[in-house]
């Protein structure tokens, strides 16, 4: 309607962006627009941050299934920290140490308890935006002066 390019990402693409790269993946899930949404991985030097929108756990195995992700430094955690989301295999997988959530006031009880316990079991520090705020990452990268 404003003239914007739509543009349906079918793959995986890469994205590179000064010294960083996005990995943009495309749907894996078929059952619901969250399961059909994207999955990014921003990444800069050895540090990763991935974000999963709102996939439910099954939905997090077929993305396992289906790519190579490392582990990884910080992680948007999946639908306001729905117990549906941020599943222990995803966890195991990836092996996040900061967890952000964004997360509101809502009726749903996000995030759970269930799923707060699961990031704290993992060990990962945990900063959600109803309580802290807006959350901000960085990590210092030296330059290579050769």
């Amino acid at each position: 309607a404003h003239g914007a390019a739509v543009r349906f990402i079918t793959a995986e693409e890469r994205l590179d962006f000064g010294r960083g790269t996005l990995t943009v993946y495309p749907p894996v899930g078929d059952a619901g627009d969250n399961e059909r949404g994207l999955s990014v991985l921003a990444s800069a030097g050895e540090n990763d941050l991935l974000i999963t929108g709102d996939m439910d756990a099954a939905t997090e195995k077929k993305l396992l299934e289906t790519f190579d992700l490392p582990d990884i430094e910080a992680l948007v955690t999946g639908h306001h920290g729905s117990k549906y989301a941020t599943s222990q295999a995803l966890l195991d997988a990836v092996r996040p140490e900061t967890a952000c959530i964004s997360v509101g006031s809502n009726s749903y009880g996000h995030p759970t308890e269930e799923t707060l316990l699961r990031l704290a079991r993992q060990g990962c520090g945990i900063y959600r935006t109803d309580l802290h705020g807006t959350i901000h990452l960085s990590w210092n990268q030296e330059e290579s002066h050769g």
